[in-house]
């Protein structure tokens, strides 16, 4: 028995009893004592009788419950943090469900490090078969398997609130979310975290079922959120201004352009054009004409992120602006694979650089350029970047024989003049 806990679960709660109810029971049977860990619910002005339901229950776990006015989720989450005693903090959403495995996975993960911030599942658990309904199971199931995928490059997006953990010495050195935002403030968090040399980790076996119960209304207004939050994002930190959508405009519609520029120049009318399409995606839906009803919400999408961006900057001229204070790219560095794939692991690794020019003496293989809000190379990342581009068991074979010079140069003329990018 200990009487100082390990790890605390930090959760930020609005209007959810019953959800966080369910949490806590998943919490109670974890595969660790109960003393291991603690949990602090920050209820941020909840109405729903959730302070009164917490505190009649009697858990094996110490509870602590703040009942505090709303300020958002950020400013909640760093209430609950600084009434911690774990030396680990594990943030959870009030809408998930942990497995027995949770606890001991994080706690697992930073007994081997002090640098690495543990990013967890979330897995859908999406109660309606609607479009809609599709879409979001699908959506949260990519972005599970693209941090599964071998030889994942993290990035500030891979940051979700709603499961990581991270030590409690290295949250308060980085500060803390940024309150200011009420949304994407993990994103920014996260950002920071990779800036500061923090280690991404996925946090092996175990996972949270995410009771996601959006609705396309939900959706809308959180995209007018997203844009407003990214311009906030891209004030604070011009090296991110190229990783946040408002600087991806080349493969859009003549729809999309049309209502973007209705966005900045006439709102009233694309709300209300907006709203009218809205209305439209239920006979699109009753119609199974799945191929429009797609088309319009991703045109709804869109359109309301713009919006957003628009109520904050007013007009294109200060997009533009903002725009321009990017923070340049770093200059790639040369790595040479002419001793193997090994060795130029093992460089990568030891430099951890932004970008790389992969060569082989004179000949250029491969460019791997920077990505806004990406973490630094490691060696991990250099074959299956080689694989998307070749087979790596042709490879294998060519640096068993002392032939890898050779073969990489011919890949290297293969796609000479190709545009090669990191995510092709």
């Amino acid at each position: 028995m200990t009487d100082t806990p390990l790890l605390t679960v930090v959760v930020p709660t609005h209007d959810r009893r019953e959800a966080v109810l369910r949490l806590l029971d998943a919490l109670a049977h974890q595969d660790v004592p109960p003393s291991t860990f603690q949990v602090v619910v920050a209820i941020d002005g909840s109405t729903d009788g959730t302070a009164q339901a917490l505190r009649q229950r009697v858990d094996p776990f110490g509870l602590i419950v703040l009942d505090r006015p709303s300020q958002g989720p950020a400013a909640a989450r760093n209430e609950g943090a600084r009434h911690a005693a774990g030396r680990i903090l594990l943030f959870l959403d009030d809408d998930v469900r942990p497995d027995a495995h949770l606890v001991s996975a994080h706690l697992a993960l930073h007994a081997e490090s002090t640098e690495a911030i543990g990013i967890g599942l979330l897995t859908p658990v999406v109660d309606t078969d609607s479009l809609f309904g599709k879409i979001l199971r699908y959506w949260w199931t990519m972005m599970q398997e693209s941090i599964l995928s071998r030889g994942h490059r993290f990035s500030f997006k891979d940051l979700l609130s709603g499961h990581f953990s991270i030590a409690r010495t290295r949250f308060d050195d980085l500060g803390g979310f940024d309150s200011n935002l009420r949304c994407h403030e993990d994103y920014e968090f996260g950002f920071r975290g990779l800036q500061a040399g923090m280690d991404f980790r996925y946090v092996a076996g175990t996972d949270a079922f995410h009771h996601d119960d959006t609705t396309i209304e939900k959706a809308l207004r959180r995209k007018v959120e997203e844009g407003m939050a990214d311009v906030a994002l891209g004030r604070r930190h011009p090296a991110l201004v190229n990783g946040l959508p408002f600087a991806w405009q080349g493969r859009t519609s003549r729809k999309e352009r049309v209502f973007r520029k209705i966005a900045w120049f006439a709102p009233r009318t694309g709300d209300l054009l907006a709203r009218t399409l809205r209305h439209s995606l239920a006979v699109f839906e009753a119609a199974s004409l799945r191929f429009r009803w797609r088309a319009v919400l991703e045109l709804l999408l869109d359109y309301w992120y713009w919006r957003g961006v628009a109520t904050v900057l007013r007009h294109p001229d200060n997009l533009r602006a903002l725009l321009a204070t990017a923070a340049p790219d770093p200059a790639p560095m040369t790595v040479d694979l002419t001793s193997g794939l090994a060795a130029a692991e093992a460089v990568l690794d030891e430099h951890r650089p932004a970008a790389a020019h992969l060569v082989i003496g004179k000949d250029l293989v491969a460019t791997v350029p920077a990505y806004a809000g990406y973490e630094r190379l490691r060696g991990a990342h250099l074959r299956p970047l080689l694989a998307r581009w070749c087979d790596l068991s042709y490879l294998s074979v060519a640096e068993r024989h002392g032939r890898m010079p050779e073969t990489l140069v011919l890949l290297a003329r293969r796609f000479e003049g190709v545009p090669r990018r990191e995510d092709e």
